[in-house]
């Protein structure tokens, strides 16, 4: 039997993916021809959707699940440099990642930039808006990551 977080878990997992979909195909991939014009411009646009979609996850969270974010300690001031680790219990926590960069910030810090594992860039869609975004790939040997530039 569905129980209301399962349904209510769904809802989130499908307007989550839905959006990453539409992000990448109607936001991201118009963008390309703008890489090989102006760098710096594709980048700040990029930047501005993905900060647009980071906003539109926490309300996902908000609304859907009724979480809330409790920050304690310093702000996190977006005009300095700051190293965030995250250390993660789930495959999913990095999405309130986003949460306390919207609510521990004045004026809301979205320049965050992450590194993932490698495998991630073989997920359809997810993996391709993050590849055109501001995420970092390592497979976590060093082997490999040594050479690599970002």
């Amino acid at each position: 039997m569905w129980s209301r977080q399962k349904i209510y878990g769904l809802i989130y997992a499908s307007l989550w993916y839905a959006s990453i979909l539409i992000g990448f195909y109607y936001l991201y991939a118009p963008l390309l021809p703008l890489l090989l014009i102006n760098r710096k411009l594709y980048r700040k646009c990029t930047d501005i959707g993905f900060a647009a979609w980071e906003s539109f996850n926490v309300s996902l969270l908000e609304i859907v699940f009724g979480c809330q974010t409790f920050i304690t300690g310093d702000y996190i001031r977006p005009e300095e440099n700051s190293l965030i680790l995250l250390n993660h219990r789930t495959r999913v926590d990095w999405n309130f990642l986003w949460s306390a960069l919207l609510h521990g910030s004045s004026p809301p810090a979205h320049n965050a930039k992450l590194v993932l594992k490698d495998e991630i860039k073989k997920v359809p869609g997810l993996g391709w808006v993050m590849q055109m975004a501001r995420f970092v790939y390592i497979s976590r040997k060093w082997e490999k990551d040594e050479t690599r530039t970002g």
